[in-house]
């Protein structure tokens, strides 16, 4: 469900004619920097750009400078900064820095990899000005603010960005979405994700990890989604979306329980399943590609407008839970109507 403004501020943009790279700047490896060393994807990017030799190794940039950052209002973030930051030393030889600004001085791609969402708008503010690539890792934001100012930020400044689940690339989910497809014009469809969603404390605690069965639920979706209903039982969430055409979109979990993704597309006469089959190497190899390819002036492989109605449909499903009603997405983006 995307609103006029947002419509309006895409086309007033040539997005495409901003932060492109030259054919001879494409044979150059990219210089990498991260801001946040609170979450293990800094590790893992660094094992599958740095390290020739390990498994997934994605070719064409490495990460050689990150900003540690952190949440000291979250556990899960001040607990880990320190030894990520000594393993991307001293096993990757990242060089550590005591600004954002810094790090996208030295580099030609950002990556925002702050585990908690509330300091995404913060920090890509900070670094917009530079005008150079930006990666956010999940989840953009943890609300429809944030993630709309991020936006009209990006295309005042004339700045590339994309974001997304890694679990977006795992190889059966592409393969059906590929073949099959997923939401159409002609029909309507229902589609079921479950998977783990570990809680945290607060709003963002619950951003952390749901926004993952939110991106495999739109990568097969699309936008458009009206309005949410969120069922709460114990540990049990249930997760329903309705798009206008009768589509909907389904997640189920059980917080407590530890599982792997899957799901299925039930089209007018078929089903098709999908199910994690496929190594996490394989995983960030999938998005690391698309990274470089980003780096060096490539399409964004997930759309703008699709990650920030995510992040309308997660805020939307976290209100219709606390106020145990349905809600809409329209609600949710009132301010910007």
């Amino acid at each position: 469900m995307c609103s006029d403004w947002l419509r309006k501020l895409f086309l007033s943009v040539d997005l495409f004619s901003v932060n492109k790279k030259s054919d001879k700047d494409k044979t150059k490896s990219l210089r990498v920097g991260l801001i946040g060393l609170d979450s293990s994807h800094c590790v893992r990017f660094a094992q599958q750009l740095n390290d020739s030799q390990a498994v997934g190794f994605v070719p064409g940039a490495k990460i050689v400078v990150a900003y540690p950052g952190g949440s000291p209002d979250w556990e899960l973030s001040f607990s880990r900064v320190d030894g990520f930051t000594k393993t991307l030393q001293n096993s990757f030889g990242v060089e550590i820095v005591d600004s954002t600004e810094e790090v996208a001085e030295k580099c030609d791609l950002i990556m925002i990899t702050s585990v908690d969402g509330r300091v995404h708008r913060e920090q890509f503010e900070r670094v917009a000005k530079f005008r150079k690539p930006i990666f956010i890792d999940k989840p953009l934001a943890t609300n429809w603010k944030d993630a709309r100012a991020m936006l009209e930020l990006s295309l005042s400044a004339g700045v590339r960005w994309f974001s997304s689940s890694v679990w977006r690339y795992t190889s059966d989910l592409v393969k059906v979405v590929g073949e099959k497809g997923g939401r159409n014009t002609d029909a309507s469809v229902d589609v079921y994700v479950a998977g783990p969603w570990p809680l945290e404390p607060g709003r963002h605690g619950r951003f952390w990890y749901g926004i993952h069965s939110v991106e495999i639920l739109y990568s097969i979706m699309g936008t458009g989604c009206s309005n949410v209903s969120t069922y709460r039982n114990g540990e049990v969430e249930v997760i329903s979306g309705v798009w206008p055409d009768g589509s909907r979109g389904v997640i189920s979990c059980q917080h407590g329980v530890q599982r792997s993704f899957s799901g299925l597309i039930n089209q007018v006469d078929q089903t098709f399943p999908f199910t994690t089959v496929d190594s996490v190497e394989d995983r960030y190899a999938g998005l690391l590609r698309d990274l470089v390819s980003f780096g060096n002036g490539g399409d964004a492989p997930v759309s703008q407008e699709e990650t920030i109605e995510g992040v309308a449909f997660l805020e939307a499903a976290c209100l219709s839970g606390e106020m145990e009603c349905p809600f809409d997405l329209s609600d949710v983006m009132k301010e910007s109507v």
